[in-house]
């Protein structure tokens, strides 16, 4: 500064700019590969200053950037993080950007990587028929599972087994299964009732396999007792209306049983009455009007049958 006199002063001041935050250490590294699915993504942010920060993150799944979270109030070398959980394709490439602000300057900084490729799960089975560990059940002849593998693109093959006699044995196989699909298989070797049959299906996709064993217990037979006239009685009265009875038995006990009668007094079976819709335990009886013959031994019958098409057929006579 100077007057009209050539007197002056001179003065030299300075100021330093404020620097921008920076960010270091990022985790993924930029380029990585053989991440897994929705990783946690790491920064550092540095500010020389000493000023607190705020970074915002954005992600790009899909070619436009989206905002995933913001991280507030940071001091100086603070490691910060968030969750990408938009990272969900294996083998995929990914983007995310970290802005850091110090609410003066600013620095931004993308990076990429890719996420590890698909490894391979075992396969499995549901939905199994007949459902496993069930009772009272109708003889099927046909099996089924539903195949599942959680690496879409495996094709799959079961091997099937049996156990009839206390030895597992092969009796089919399915090839070149796709996911998701349901298998069946025809077995005619479970075929007596009132026993537990088990089965098996080996699943593999050519590198792991999944095995799973099922059981269950055919229906029973039903059976008679309590018959009247007893089988072999002989001098019983004749009468022009001869009752006979049974008791209907099955130890299945929901089930639903038909009783057809027989009688054969002329050397031919002929069929003379029937009983439907007959509770186990139930004492069922009908009436022969044949049985009149005076030192004649006389032969009937009766067949139980059960909703399962399982039976009992017993012969009795009296004279």
């Amino acid at each position: 500064i100077t007057d009209q006199c050539g007197n002056y002063t001179n003065t030299t001041y300075s100021f330093t700019t404020n620097q921008p935050p920076t960010q270091t250490g990022a985790s993924p590294s930029n380029t990585a590969t053989n991440i897994p699915l929705t990783p946690n993504i790491y920064i550092t942010c540095n500010d020389l200053d000493g000023q607190t920060m705020t970074t915002t993150w954005y992600t790009n799944t899909t070619g436009t950037w989206t905002l995933l979270a913001t991280n507030s109030s940071i001091t100086n070398n603070t490691n910060i993080t968030q969750t990408y959980t938009a990272a969900t394709q294996y083998n995929t490439q990914y983007w995310w950007a970290a802005n850091t602000t110090d609410g003066c300057n600013y620095t931004n900084q993308t990076y990429t990587f890719t996420t590890t490729t698909e490894p391979n799960q075992a396969p499995y089975q549901t939905g199994e028929t007949p459902t496993n560990n069930t009772t009272q059940k109708c003889i099927p002849t046909t099996l089924y599972v539903k195949c599942i593998d959680n690496n879409s693109a495996d094709t799959l093959t079961a091997t099937w087994y049996q156990n009839i006699s206390g030895t597992w044995a092969q009796f089919a196989t399915n090839n070149s299964i796709s996911n998701n699909t349901n298998i069946t298989q025809t077995n005619t070797n479970f075929s007596t009732p009132g026993t537990t049959y088990y089965w098996t299906v080996n699943l593999t996709d050519g590198t792991a396999w999944y095995n799973q064993t099922y059981h269950y217990t055919t229906n029973n037979n039903p059976t008679q007792t309590g018959a009247s006239p007893s089988n072999g009685i002989t001098k019983i009265c004749t009468t022009n209306n001869r009752p006979l009875y049974i008791i209907a038995n099955d130890t299945d006990t929901n089930d639903q049983l038909t009783a057809k009668w027989y009688t054969n007094w002329t050397g031919t079976w002929t069929q003379f009455a029937t009983n439907n819709t007959i509770t186990p335990g139930t004492n069922i009886t009908q009436t022969q009007t044949n049985y009149t013959t005076p030192g004649t031994t006389y032969y009937w019958a009766v067949n139980i049958t059960d909703q399962c098409g399982n039976y009992t057929n017993t012969t009795y006579s009296f004279t």
